[in-house]
């Protein structure tokens, strides 16, 4: 389920992100009425009750678009930089926000968490949204890829020599097959985000995880650098 607060409880009409530039965005009429509320001089906070107004905008027509992901990504990272909107009209007003508090932040993760993990149950076109969403930004990519830490991670637990590791080659070879599907020029940054996750999960686990089971996911030559 996408959604933390259902839009049908809350009287807020469809809202979206038009652009984005790193912490710098670009949004229509809706979602910068709902972020200019309670602001002083072009200063505006995040707090629960706005994020929840925000989500609800968000799921009003039933989808999380790249750029509203892009927002959720931005407004959950704990960093110093602050959030800065624009209204997408002619002469159109401007509002800065500093980072939400933990526990709007956290909000905004769970969302983003939600839309994860229909990525990661979807089809063919979720895995490709997946993928374009990693590439999308640094920001995007580490919260993805701290999404997949877990998932990684728990198979990882159900692996031994014993079983010869069948649950992590499992989902190694679920998650390359659905690689295989994409286009063929975006395969192999889509190998290169799966050897990330698995290079950061080995890491986790004190280099318990062998090489071999996931080392060939890197497309030769290094086609597209690791983050």
């Amino acid at each position: 389920m996408l959604a933390i607060v259902s839009a049908a409880f809350l009287s807020v009409s469809a809202g979206s992100v038009i652009e984005q530039d790193d912490n710098r965005f670009v949004v229509d009429d809706a979602l910068f009425t709902i972020l200019a509320e309670d602001a002083e001089d072009r200063l505006t906070k995040i707090d629960i009750a706005k994020a929840q107004n925000i989500n609800a905008a968000f799921i009003a027509d039933k989808q999380l678009d790249a750029m509203e992901l892009g927002f959720l990504v931005e407004a959950a990272t704990d960093v110093i930089t602050p959030l800065r909107f624009s209204l997408a009209k002619e002469g159109g007003r401007d509002l800065m926000a500093y980072r939400p508090q933990k526990e709007v932040r956290q909000l905004f993760a769970t969302m983003l968490s939600d839309a994860y993990q229909q990525y990661w149950d979807g089809d063919d076109g979720d895995y490709s949204a997946m993928l374009k969403h990693s590439l999308h930004s640094e920001h995007s990519d580490a919260q993805l890829a701290e999404f997949a830490l877990p998932k990684i991670r728990e198979v990882w637990k159900q692996s031994n020599i014993g079983n010869a590791y069948a649950p992590t080659r499992g989902l190694i070879t679920q998650l390359s097959d659905r690689n295989k599907r994409l286009p063929a020029s975006d395969q192999a940054a889509g190998r290169m985000m799966l050897h990330r996750w698995f290079v950061r999960a080995d890491r986790y686990e004190q280099d318990d995880i062998p090489d071999f089971l996931y080392r060939w996911l890197k497309p030769k030559g290094d086609i597209v650098s690791d983050k």
